[in-house]
């Protein structure tokens, strides 16, 4: 059986179809996905930390936190320490 690829066309049909969204939205979708997936260790963490400081979150959980969730995401080979993603936040 052989692989096909999909178009980007219909690939925002098939989103389109399944989770009954307009083009726009499975447009949106896909870049907020590709966006979110893209980037690096360092905007990541950075990005992280901003959201869970917005939410009242404070720093000693914060840098728990991402650490934990380090682990289950595409970075997981990074085993940071706190005072590395100290580091990565503040320099």
């Amino acid at each position: 059986m052989g692989t096909s690829l999909l178009s980007q066309e219909q690939f925002l049909e098939h989103l389109c179809s399944s989770f009954e969204l307009n083009r726009d939205q499975a447009q949106r979708m896909t870049e907020e996905f590709l966006s979110f997936w893209s980037q690096d260790l360092e905007s990541w963490v950075a990005n992280r930390h901003l959201q869970l400081q917005t939410d009242g979150w404070r720093n000693s959980e914060i840098y728990s936190q991402i650490k934990t969730e380090l682990s289950k995401r595409r970075f997981s080979e990074e085993n940071l320490s706190e005072r590395q993603i100290r580091r990565l936040i503040y320099g």
